[in-house]
């Protein structure tokens, strides 16, 4: 443990189980509904109502980075410089292929097949996958992950 940035943390479920495993947790998120929903849930977390897109972080600040579903390919690039050396990346989103099921999805928020293993190939990647998994909910959806370790 050591301390977590949940972006986009929405209902911060997340959040809420790094707390329950020892982490100090800021988390990120543009709704200030979400926000205060997540807030009450775990009164831990440190929550920020921001837009990524301008948000400053402080170099070499948080050991493990979460970023699930949601993609701006313009902030993963700043991940090296928020992480601290040796620390880590969990990142889960949608893939085209989920268009298939959710045409409506616009493309730009949709990685392509193997971008992601690409956006993070100067990290040592410890597990990767995409493709079609299943939900929570029991539907599957088109997705790609990864774990990754910053090459300190």
């Amino acid at each position: 443990p050591g301390i977590a940035v949940d972006l986009a943390m929405g209902l911060g479920e997340n959040s809420t189980f790094l707390i329950n495993c020892g982490w100090k947790v800021l988390g990120v998120d543009i709704s200030s509904v979400a926000i205060k929903k997540a807030t009450r849930k775990s009164p831990e977390v440190l929550a920020i109502i921001a837009d990524l897109d301008t948000l400053l972080f402080t170099q070499n600040s948080v050991n493990l980075i979460l970023n699930f579903y949601y993609l701006n390919r313009k902030i993963i690039p700043w991940f090296k410089n928020l992480i601290k050396p040796g620390g880590y990346v969990l990142l889960e989103t949608l893939t085209i292929p989920m268009l298939e099921k959710k045409p409506e999805i616009p493309v730009e928020f949709l990685l392509r097949t193997g971008e992601l293993r690409e956006l993070f190939s100067d990290w040592n990647i410890l597990d990767y996958r995409e493709g079609w998994y299943k939900s929570s909910s029991s539907n599957s959806k088109s997705i790609a992950s990864i774990f990754a370790q910053d090459r300190f």
